[in-house]
Formats: structure tokens, C-alpha cells, sequence
């Protein structure tokens, strides 16, 4: 699935087989989506929302609600699956935290915030989580 805006393609997804997740599409203008499917399919658009907290967790592909940033810190990353992709977008600039192909993944990491909100963006093949070390 690509969505395309201002003539530009952005690949969001490309899955064999079922696929079921969330990714970010950070856009201005009117938005197009090109859809190659051989089944039933269904694509929702919706606002990110406020409301999150720094940690999170889940399976497959995944975006968090908007958090305020924490103050830096270690963080330990965990990722079941083969692929594991993390990326930091806050409003004062983005990190990519994790870009690994060779899983599982279990590591600390010092993430250092930058101004917010901020969202987390995971693309992953299986579990993972992002945990703040007290």
C-alpha cells in the first residue's frame, strides 16, 4: 500500500499475507492510496492523539498516542521477532532508536528526548517492548 501526496509515493506497507498494524502518515495536503490486493481489505485514517505515556509495547506494526518527553535515560528494547524497526519523532526532531534485521534484539539504550510531544513508531515481525530503567 502506498499513499501519494503532492505526486511523491510513500510505501506504508508491503506484506504478503494478512497484515494488521498502524503506521504514520504525516501529510499537508490531499492524500491518495494505491492498494494492491488480492483479498478484502480496509485502510482508516485517523488523528494521532494525546494521551500517551513514554512506554510501550505491542506486536507488529504500531504508532503511540503523542507523550511529553521524559528527561533522558536508559531504556531496555526488546523485540521477538527478526525485524525490528524503532523510530523516535518528536516535534524538536526524530532518532532512529533500533534498525535491526537479525532478531531477537534485547538491549539498553540511552534515548535522549528531544522538545515534544513526541510518538513512538514501531515496524516489527513480532512482539516488542520499550521500557524506561528506574
Amino acid at each position: 500500500m502506498q499513499a501519494i501526496a503532492d505526486n511523491h509515493p510513500i510505501v506504508l506497507v508491503s506484506a504478503t499475507g494478512q497484515y494488521r498494524g498502524a503506521r504514520p502518515l504525516v501529510v499537508q495536503d490531499t492524500v491518495n492510496f494505491q492498494v494492491k490486493a488480492d483479498g478484502n481489505w480496509t485502510v482508516r485514517v485517523e488523528p494521532l492523539r494525546n494521551g500517551g505515556q513514554p512506554a510501550f509495547s505491542g506486536t507488529g506494526d504500531n504508532v503511540s498516542l503523542f507523550f511529553d518527553p521524559p528527561p533522558p535515560g536508559q531504556w531496555l528494547i526488546a523485540g521477538a521477532g527478526k525485524m525490528l524497526l524503532i523510530q523516535l519523532h518528536c516535534v524538536g526532531g526524530d532518532v532512529d532508536v533500533v534498525d535491526e534485521n537479525s532478531g531477537p534484539y534485547l538491549r539498553t539504550a540511552m534515548i535522549t528526548f528531544s522538545r515534544g510531544p513526541c510518538f513512538w513508531e514501531v515496524q516489527s515481525d513480532g512482539t516488542w517492548s520499550l521500557k524506561p530503567q528506574a
